[in-house]
């Protein structure tokens, strides 16, 4: 992968994060759908999801076991940004 779309892959998930998102061990499924719903104020659910798929795809190969709690949140933010 390239250095932009590292810097990229970096830059969506600070986003994500300075409202909470992590997705440690401890971390709840409960306390990950919450950040999510602070980061949609922000950014609008489309651009959440946007993030959590770029996210979910770049971790695809490399660490398999991240991008499926990123999947999950995909999944979670589909229906709603679709309804926007």
């Amino acid at each position: 992968m390239g250095r932009q779309l590292q810097k990229q892959v970096r830059a969506h998930l600070r986003d994500l994060q300075k409202h909470g998102y992590d997705i440690g061990k401890t971390v709840t499924v409960k306390a990950r759908h919450a950040a999510l719903r602070k980061a949609a104020v922000e950014f609008g659910w489309a651009g959440v999801y946007a993030k959590l798929l770029l996210l979910s795809n770049y971790t695809k190969t490399r660490q398999p076991e991240l991008a499926d709690v990123y999947q999950e949140d995909v999944l979670y933010t589909k229906p709603v940004s679709t309804e926007m």
